[in-house]
């Protein structure tokens, strides 16, 4: 035991400061703090599904949010009731999740770099804006804790085609779609770093079809229980219509909404189902159908816009999607309110150096081309998601969970200089030893 702590000192240290600054904000906000926004609302749907056994959002049934939240929660409030001592054991269990990510990260890091350099670049994790997001019940700490396990796991089974990876693969890929669909995509992303991996081919596509029978089974009855509900077949979530339709409001250019006929464009093309709930009276009965056919409706006006946007102004849009929106979700941070005497500017002074040190060491890939197969991996994941984000509404709090992508990076490329300059070195003092010979 004193060998693995001595070992692993440099990490311990590290996570046990990231938890305790976060202890330090639960003091400092207090342990019931939430936005009353959507962090309030998982709590109430958690105390709904463990009383009921629905799931439910905002007071209503609903399919806008994947089963993981009230899910999670319904077991502390079975456990710790529906008062205080259910915020305090939420929120340590939350704080323990986001403790658990920098060791997932460091893991990570920790294969291509060794133990202080991965140590080091995970005390950004320490900058308070992590410590706050990890004091609110939202889905970003689970989905961030997820994804640093499903890279871990996915490059551990490149390197030692371990079945224990393989399996940490799966597991933790269908806990991180049960709190976001954005990860949907990743078995593609993993199937072709394996084959850039020499992985084989058989094993590949033999563990391919395991691993998507056992997903198929996981998600069947939520599939089943949605198309009961709308009589539509929602495999994953139907939320997306609003996030897109918010997201024809951000950049510059953009269509007026008074210069658009919405009536022709798009009340009128509504498929029959939709219209029928969207106009019904609201009651009891029906309110999750109605919920369901406003964001459904909020979708066919998204792309009204967008297809009005594209033909009126293609520059603007190209401009607002790809440089505006993207923009957000990298260099912004996730930070509502100010802890710990912390300011929000120096939070992005942080972010700044840390984008600056990213470009500079993208030099150095470019340069030595190391590492290129890993790099391309957890490149490829970071931009697709920034991508789907951009695609609909580009939120700060999305940018906050894949900010951890460009930390492996740092590591891994001071990792790769640090070897290179103890190789150059260690030849100049062994050139120097033959010459003084």
């Amino acid at each position: 035991m004193k060998k693995i702590i001595k070992s692993s000192l440099p990490i311990l240290i590290v996570i046990m400061s990231a938890f305790i600054i976060r202890l330090v904000v639960m003091k400092e906000l207090g342990v019931q703090y939430n936005l009353v926004s959507d962090d309030y609302y998982y709590v109430q749907s958690g105390i709904e599904f463990k009383e009921t056994g629905k799931i439910t959002i905002y007071g209503t049934e609903s399919a806008q949010i994947m089963p993981g939240m009230p899910w999670l929660i319904s077991i502390f409030v079975f456990i710790f009731g529906k008062g205080k001592m259910l915020w305090i054991a939420l929120k340590l269990f939350w704080i323990s999740m986001g403790c658990l990510s920098i060791y997932a990260v460091y893991k990570t890091m920790n294969i291509y770099a060794n133990k202080i350099i991965s140590a080091m670049v995970c005390l950004l994790f320490c900058v308070p804006d992590f410590a706050w997001m990890d004091n609110l019940i939202l889905t970003e700490t689970p989905f961030m804790l997820g994804s640093a396990f499903l890279v871990y796991n996915s490059i551990m089974l490149a390197n030692t085609k371990k079945n224990k990876y393989y399996i940490g693969i799966v597991a933790w890929y269908m806990f991180t779609l049960m709190f976001r669909p954005t990860i949907a995509l990743y078995p593609l992303f993993l199937f072709a770093f394996l084959l850039a991996k020499k992985y084989d081919i058989k094993l590949l596509l033999k563990q391919a079809v395991i691993a998507g029978l056992v997903l198929i089974a996981f998600v069947i009855p939520w599939s089943i229980r949605n198309y009961n509900l709308y009589k539509n077949f929602i495999p994953l979530t139907y939320g997306t219509g609003n996030p897109k339709l918010l997201g024809t409001y951000q950049g510059y250019g953009y269509p007026k909404d008074e210069d658009l006929d919405y009536i022709k464009n798009v009340d009128e093309k509504l498929p029959p189902n939709v219209k029928k709930y969207s106009e019904a009276k609201i009651t009891k009965e029906n309110m999750h159908l109605n919920g369901y056919a406003t964001l459904e409706k909020d979708n066919y006006k998204a792309k009204y816009r967008m297809k009005v946007w594209w033909q009126t102004d293609k520059k603007s849009m190209i401009k607002s999607y790809c440089i505006h929106k993207p923009r957000i979700l990298i260099y912004n941070t996730f930070y509502w309110k100010q802890v710990l005497n912390v300011k929000t500017n120096s939070i992005l002074l942080i972010r700044k150096i840390e984008l600056i040190l990213c470009a500079i060491l993208g030099i150095a890939f470019l340069i030595m081309r190391k590492r290129v197969k890993e790099i391309l991996f957890i490149g490829a994941l970071y931009i697709y998601q920034i991508a789907v984000y951009s695609y609909t509404f580009a939120f700060d709090r999305y940018g906050q969970t894949l900010i951890f992508y460009r930390y492996i990076f740092i590591a891994w490329m001071l990792g790769e200089i640090y070897l290179l300059i103890k190789e150059r070195l260690l030849k100049k003092k062994e050139t120097k030893k033959m010459l003084n010979q």
